[in-house]
């Protein structure tokens, strides 16, 4: 499992990232900077050779995005592969503890990410999720907020399986994301924070076919 550190909060920010980490197993880290309040977002990537993996959730954690697919010949599975982001707003105990997810004794790409704002989150809410994940290259994805009002944050996942291929990368990230973290060079995260009063514009992101690929993005309505 690998930790990555954070900036520092600027401008009038009211939420913030305070911890990523990442991890190529079934487990993952809770950022022991973690706290009780804090909202947790997972983006958990499984790729296997001969099965679809079958869906894993943290103890806790709301599902907003469970994907999957299968790849056939001769009626045989040869390959399949499934992605889950879910979140969870944080308790007592949680920081520093390990969460497990998907493991199907192939490939694994995990990236968790905590955010925090002024006063405790009570509620988030998932809108306009979208992505793919399967052998094809995916199709730009575009998300649109709505009517929604903000506080918000925009979300994009992107991983491959194949490490032969090159550095996963978003090739479309418009308007450009606030930061990329977890950064591995088989998976990375983008992100871009709006405060109370802020215009959330739509995102288009996309990545470059890998492969092996998984790619998703949604927006998360905090209330606090």
């Amino acid at each position: 499992m690998t930790a990555f550190p954070m900036l520092a909060a600027v401008g009038r920010s009211k939420i913030r990232l305070v911890a990523a980490t990442t991890s190529s197993t079934n487990q993952v880290l809770i950022s022991a900077k973690a706290r009780e309040g804090d909202l947790a977002v997972l983006f958990d990537a499984s790729f296997n050779v001969e099965s679809r993996p079958n869906t894993a959730l943290p103890t806790g954690w709301g599902s907003h995005i469970n994907d999957s697919y299968k790849q056939e010949v001769a009626g045989k599975t040869i390959s399949g592969g499934r992605a889950i982001i879910s979140s969870k707003i944080l308790t007592a105990g949680d920081a520093g503890a390990t969460v497990t997810g998907m493991d199907t004794n192939a490939t694994v790409r995990k990236t968790l990410l905590v955010f925090r704002a002024r006063k405790p989150i009570i509620a988030r809410s998932a809108v306009d999720p979208k992505g793919y994940i399967g052998l094809a290259d995916p199709d730009q994805r575009d998300l649109t907020f709505g009517a929604n009002a903000p506080p918000a944050i925009v979300l994009a996942f992107a991983a491959t399986a194949n490490t032969g291929n090159g550095d996963v990368a978003f090739t479309v990230q418009t308007p450009p994301f606030e930061e990329l973290v977890a950064n591995t060079g088989n998976q990375i995260t983008g992100y871009t924070i709006f405060q109370d009063g802020d215009a959330v514009p739509d995102q288009s992101f996309d990545m470059d076919d890998l492969s092996r690929n998984a790619m998703f993005g949604l927006y998360l309505q905090i209330a606090t």
